[in-house]
This record gives C-alpha cells, structure tokens and sequence, in this order.
C-alpha cells in the first residue's frame, strides 16, 4: 500500500483490512480540520471533533456505499457537520466513537495550535471581519456586538437601548444584513485586484 493511493478504494478495502483506511484518513483529515476549526475558532475543540469524526467514520466504514470520490468526501463531511451539530447542541464534544476504539485524545502544543488557526484561516478571517465592522455604523456594530458578543436575547438589548423588542429584533437584522454586504463588497473587491 502506498501513500498515494486513491482513498476511494482504500475506504472499500477497510472493512476487511482495518490498516487500509489510513490513505483516507491522511487524505482527508487536514480538510476536515480546517472545516470544523473555521466553525469553532477553537483548536482545541476543532481536534476533538475532527477525531471523533474520523473515529466514527472508522467504525461505519463498511456502511459506506458511495461509487465515487465525491460521494465519499460528501460522507465524511456529513460525519464531520453532524459532531458540529451535536458540539453546537450540547456545548462539548462527543468521544463515543473513540472511547470505543479505546483512542486517546490528542494533545496540541503550540505550533500545532497555530497551524490549525493557519488552516482555518482565522488571522484572514479576523482581518476581514474587522474591515466589514469598520464600515458599518457604530449603532449597528453596537446592535452585532450585544446580539452575537455579548449573547443578549433581543430583550435584554431592547432594555439596554430603551427600544421594544421589536426595534431592538430590526436593529440587529439590519446590522448583520448590512455586515453581510459589507463583508461581500470586500471579498468581491478583493478578488478582483
């Protein structure tokens, strides 16, 4: 078995030949990674959920009845969007699936923790996120920050501004609709120098 082998084939051999799912694993772990670190901006979290993706796909590798590569990476990430759910749900992680296969969890130091930020992309996102905030209101950065930093309910923000609730719901989704067009404006702009 070589390291480039097409991981379509190595999956299907896995059922049999547990050892074959590492050209899988190898090929996909790092996209994975950086798709879960990108949604919970934590390195920490982002290797946890992206072991016990990898760990449950192991487990229902002879599940999988895909014919094509794409239909393969679509399994996987469908594996890796349902950790998400249940991390987002719940709060935390779940380690079923490596507490079965007796996996421990891994640890990071601190060059690995920076190159998962670097694979997630965060200084650029962070940058591009500060630019959009700069160009919107300060009532409308004020509106972003009590709803998503502050993670006050539309009452508790209607309380703080003296607005009812109603205002204060209107006040935020004008905020994030006019961060959205701003962040868009940027990405567009971008692109095109």
């Amino acid at each position: 078995m070589t390291t480039t082998e097409n991981p379509l084939d190595a999956l299907r051999r896995s059922g049999e030949d547990h050892e074959s799912f590492a050209p899988f694993y190898r090929t996909y772990f790092e996209p994975i990674l950086g798709y879960i670190a990108r949604r919970v901006h934590d390195p920490e979290v982002a290797v946890d959920l992206t072991a016990e993706a990898f760990a449950q796909a192991f487990l229902d590798r002879t599940r999988f009845r895909g014919t094509s590569r794409q239909e393969m990476e679509s399994w996987i990430y469908r594996i890796a969007e349902h950790q998400l759910t249940h991390f987002f749900r719940k709060g935390k992680s779940r380690t079923k699936a490596m507490e079965k296969l007796q996996i421990e969890r891994p640890v990071l130091d601190q060059a690995r923790r920076d190159a998962i930020e670097e694979l997630a992309e965060t200084d650029e996102l962070r940058a591009s996120l500060r630019a959009g905030l700069a160009q919107i209101s300060e009532v409308q950065r004020q509106a972003i920050g009590m709803r998503v930093l502050e993670d006050m309910s539309y009452g508790e923000i209607a309380d703080r501004l003296r607005i009812t609730e109603a205002a204060a719901r209107a006040r935020v989704s004008r905020a994030l609709r006019a961060l959205a067009n701003s962040l868009e404006h940027n990405r567009i702009a971008k692109e095109t120098t």
